[in-house]
């Protein structure tokens, strides 16, 4: 959000000389993502569907954060082509489902192996950590046979962050106090 917004200001504080009488614009690149959070709005899926959050599973092996390190996650565009081995499940809460994968393949198991290998989808591996708890996981999502890939949601509500009219009224003060200290300063 900090970097949605612009300063200008008149004259250019380099090229010109020094003025009484300055003059500032500020401005958003993005008002209808400050008007939401100003408000506080919720956002409704289109068309009476669902809005899909991906899980900690849905990256490129299984970890959180992967995809921002260069793996792939899985979009809902691959969740849709896989429609033999993609399913949704209600959960108790009526308002959230989940949109899983079943496990397709496994590799490593056995006695020997150090590193279970589970594959969902089209080729995207999950849990592929070598610490205990990671296998212990692995091996609880094998016998389970499906991956939580999205959350669906109808509706997401949006807190009020912003306040954007309050620091509109607090603005002038503010520069009135600002030039004031600088004139007594260079007085």
């Amino acid at each position: 959000m900090a970097n949605a917004w612009r300063l200008s200001l008149y004259p250019p504080p380099a090229t010109a000389p020094r003025t009484l009488r300055p003059a500032a614009l500020v401005w958003t690149n993005a008002p209808k993502l400050v008007d939401a959070f100003d408000r506080g709005v919720p956002i409704v899926a289109r068309g009476g569907r669902y809005l899909a959050f991906p899980t900690p599973y849905n990256a490129a092996g299984g970890r959180r954060g992967a995809s921002v390190r260069g793996g792939l996650r899985v979009t809902p565009a691959q969740m849709q082509a896989a429609r033999g081995e993609a399913f949704v499940l209600r959960s108790s809460n009526p308002s959230v489902r989940l949109w899983c994968l079943r496990v397709r393949a496994a590799s490593g198991i056995g006695r020997r192996a150090r590193r279970l290998r589970l594959f969902v989808g089209p080729n995207a591996e999950i849990l592929t950590g070598r610490r205990r708890g990671q296998q212990r996981r692995a091996r609880e999502v094998l016998a389970q046979g499906f991956v939580p890939m999205f959350f669906l949601l109808r509706q997401v509500s949006l807190r009020k962050r912003l306040d954007v009219a309050a620091v509109r009224r607090r603005a002038p003060g503010i520069l009135a106090r600002a030039l004031a200290a600088e004139l007594g300063r260079r007085a």
